[in-house]
């Protein structure tokens, strides 16, 4: 059975802070090797939660899913990162993206214009920065005159995990970063994988870098059961929910969605407008494409396939406040216990 790089973890933004340490410090026990801090509208801060984990853990990496590009000058992130690097021995990983933009756009008035010269610039001043290099930048979203780090970083390179879908994203991530993030209950098959996997090569190719070196990172919600087809019955309103929820910040029905039936977006559309029934829609094939389900044999064999066909790592993220039937502590234990162990 093919190996994958890593399993991480992303609690439930709605955690308390005192969880949240337990099931980081539970996390690493199992052999989980990153914990995921999110960011998302007003929640917690990212950079505080990321220094509590790693305070609380001695070997698991502690990354950013996703910071937002537009709401930090580069220089800043270097400097968080680099602290952070520094303070957990070089646990840090940071990821990174454009951003929501009705977050950002309708409710904090932050325009973001041409977001792929601003995450281009964010990466470009951010890992000069790393290097230890005095950053003379002058771009057409952010601005570094002769600035340099005070401190040494801890080391001159902190991975960089782009979260981004666009063609243009990708293929950038494929000529300048160390992963891609991909979740958002976007299309997730070996076709549509495809997508991703030719763009890569193209902004791999650019830099003479090799694809394997790229870490390719499925973020997903996990729902295990012994009982397929009720677990399968019981995800759909979780699923249906956030499909919508993305057609409206515009992140589905993108290229990678090819694959798709022709009229899937189209209803779901037309039920976000107020028409049909919505269930209806969450077939076994959606179900599969946007999540994993089931016993931890069928578990096993979705992400076998995903594996295959080129992802690299995962990263759980908790599903329990939706309804599953299991919490996500016991999540954890069957899936490092039945599943994790195959593929490590």
């Amino acid at each position: 059975m093919s190996k994958v790089k890593d399993f991480g973890l992303a609690v439930s933004l709605k955690d308390t802070g005192k969880e949240m340490i337990r099931l980081a410090k539970l996390a690493e026990d199992l052999g989980y090797g990153t914990y995921w801090a999110a960011e998302d509208p007003c929640i917690r801060g990212t950079f505080t939660s990321m220094a509590t984990i790693a305070a609380h853990t001695r070997k698991m990496r502690v990354g950013s899913c996703i910071l937002t590009a537009p709401m930090r000058h580069p220089v800043s992130l270097a400097m968080e990162m680099s602290a952070l690097d520094d303070y957990s021995e070089g646990r840090a990983v940071l990821g990174l993206g454009a951003g929501n933009k009705v977050w950002l756009q309708d409710q904090l008035g932050r325009s973001v214009k041409k977001p792929m010269s601003l995450l281009r610039e964010s990466v470009d001043i951010f890992q000069s920065m790393i290097r230890g290099e005095t950053v003379n930048y002058e771009g057409e979203q952010f601005k570094a005159l002769d600035v340099k780090l005070s401190i040494p970083p801890y080391r001159p390179k902190i991975p960089t995990y782009l979260g981004t879908l666009g063609p243009k994203g990708v293929q950038f991530c494929g000529e300048k970063c160390d992963g891609l993030l991909l979740g958002g209950y976007v299309t997730m098959t070996p076709k549509s994988l495809s997508y991703y996997l030719d763009n890569l090569k193209i902004g791999a190719a650019k830099s003479g870098r090799n694809i394997n070196d790229i870490d390719i990172t499925y973020m997903v919600s996990v729902f295990m059961s012994d009982n397929d087809r009720e677990e399968r019955d019981r995800v759909k309103p979780f699923l249906l929910k956030h499909l919508l929820a993305m057609l409206r910040l515009g992140s589905v029905g993108h290229d990678s969605d090819r694959d798709l039936p022709d009229s899937f977006y189209h209803k779901l559309k037309e039920y976000a407008d107020g028409a049909g029934d919505p269930l209806d829609l969450i077939t076994d094939d959606i179900i599969d494409s946007h999540l994993i389900v089931g016993s931890p044999e069928r578990c096993k064999e979705n992400i076998a396939q995903l594996v295959d066909a080129g992802i690299n790592s995962f990263i759980l993220y908790d599903c329990a406040p939706y309804g599953a039937s299991m919490d996500i502590e016991t999540t954890m234990r069957v899936f490092q216990d039945k599943v994790m162990s195959e593929f490590l």
